[in-house]
């Protein structure tokens, strides 16, 4: 009798915990007004994204791919428009 109350007291806990762990979860809107548009998202605060994207920027820039290395530049200036990096590659490109 002791053990079943322990089990039932363990059980109530886990469900209560489920339940209040679930309200604090935000909630997902179907409504097309409210979603994200991927490319939005893949321009999110992102600083070693924005470094990933110099290092292709300069390497595009040596292969003489100006249209290539302009578009990830403007990507990196996205992802991380305070850095000192990004804004150094963008005054050498422009």
């Amino acid at each position: 009798m002791v053990g079943d109350s322990i089990w039932l007291r363990r059980y109530l806990a886990l469900g209560l915990m489920s339940i209040f762990l679930s309200a604090c979860q935000p909630s997902i809107s179907t409504d097309a007004t409210h979603q994200i548009p991927q490319s939005q998202h893949q321009y999110a605060y992102n600083p070693t994204a924005a470094a990933y994207n110099v290092q292709l920027a300069i390497a595009y820039l040596r292969q003489g791919e100006w249209d290539r290395c302009k578009q990830k530049l403007f990507i990196a200036e996205r992802q991380d428009p305070k850095s000192a990096v990004v804004l150094d590659a963008m005054g050498y490109f422009l």
